[in-house]
């Protein structure tokens, strides 16, 4: 990924993400291909960030994020590293939480319809 994409992933992680945290996110982050998520799911991917911060403490592995994108109004979330079943139990929570956000204006847990093959709205979302 370009250092530019980097540097807006941070960007927008920054939010929910302490500070120190920077080099682990520019890090994982490093041979990510896409990056394209509704900014209203920010939050969710930066708990799950915070867990791979966590879980890379304990196991001294590296764990590469390869994609992070939007399909079918959900969550697509994928890594490369150890195996491990608390971190895949995690990315599935957050792939859950965020089919639950409309991806227009962030209204949680509402019902949604699909506007095109890969797209979603809430019934309220005024788009």
């Amino acid at each position: 990924m370009k250092p530019f994409k980097l540097e807006q992933i941070w960007i927008r992680l920054q939010n929910y993400l302490p500070a120190d945290m920077e080099e682990f996110v520019v890090d994982a982050f490093d041979e990510c291909f896409q990056y394209s998520i509704p900014r209203y799911w920010d939050h969710v991917i930066a708990e799950v960030i915070s867990i791979m911060h966590w879980r890379n403490i304990q196991h001294k592995e590296p764990i590469k994020i390869k994609q992070v994108k939007s399909k079918f109004g959900s969550l697509r979330f994928y890594v490369q590293g150890y195996n491990d079943d608390y971190l895949y139990g995690a990315i599935a929570m957050a792939e859950i939480e965020c089919s639950k956000i409309c991806p227009h204006c962030g209204a949680y847990n509402k019902q949604k319809l699909r506007t095109g093959r890969y797209n979603t709205k809430c019934v309220e979302c005024p788009l």
